[in-house]
């Protein structure tokens, strides 16, 4: 808090890039990524039992890819979690950094459009997109700080791809909204796909060769 009000004495650009520091400083920090594995595993449990009518009528073996947004969201509290403990894994974070991007800005998008279309605006879809939402944030957040490798992206990648051919291959995609095409939500998920992939190739490329400077101990990858 005195932090904060010195922050703010400071003028508003002091105040701005102290904030962005704080910010940046959250993957760095044992406290933030113990409480953020706590709310990943929250989502992850939230998001299990919206899918829950849907999954009793699959076989087991489909859940991982029929629950995008709650398996993207227990990824990430796997990375927050392994972070926190001084560990890392390149596997797992090239992983999670492309899916939970990718499935937050979808529900970002389609639930957006859902709106648009004449959807109600209700607590359960404002609470869908607010949570989602933050799964963007986080991504963009630990991809930026801590960079992935371009072949544990290049593992997100594959798994993004064989999720979306089982989705709407299968039939296997989330229940979309009455107002949501079937096309639209697999030209959302095509293409967000990409866009994820294609951000978190750059931040590799550019972050190649610098290394781990954070001080994290063992890692994979």
């Amino acid at each position: 808090m005195q932090r904060g009000r010195a922050l703010l004495r400071r003028g508003p650009a002091a105040s701005w890039s102290g904030f962005v520091a704080v910010v940046k400083g959250i993957p760095r920090d044992r406290r933030w990524l113990f409480f953020l594995t706590l709310v990943n595993l929250a989502g992850f449990a939230y998001g299990m039992d919206w899918y829950r009518g849907q999954l009793a009528s699959l076989a087991v073996w489909t859940w991982p890819v029929t629950a995008d947004c709650p398996v993207s969201a227990l990824l990430f509290g796997c990375v927050t979690a392994t972070l926190a403990l001084g560990r890392s894994c390149g596997p797992l974070e090239g992983v999670a950094y492309v899916a939970s991007l990718k499935y937050g800005m979808w529900t970002v998008l389609i639930i957006g459009q859902s709106w648009l279309a004449g959807a109600p605006v209700d607590a359960d879809s404002i609470n869908l997109l607010w949570t989602h939402a933050g799964m963007v944030g986080e991504s963009l957040l630990f991809g930026t700080v801590r960079p992935p490798r371009l072949h544990w992206v290049a593992l997100g990648a594959v798994w993004a791809a064989v999720n979306t051919a089982l989705d709407y291959g299968l039939g296997l995609h989330p229940t979309l909204p009455d107002q949501t095409p079937l096309w639209l939500a697999l030209g959302a998920s095509v293409g967000l796909g990409v866009l994820a992939v294609a951000f978190f190739a750059a931040l590799a490329v550019k972050g190649r060769g610098r290394g781990d400077s954070w001080g994290v101990g063992a890692s994979w990858g």
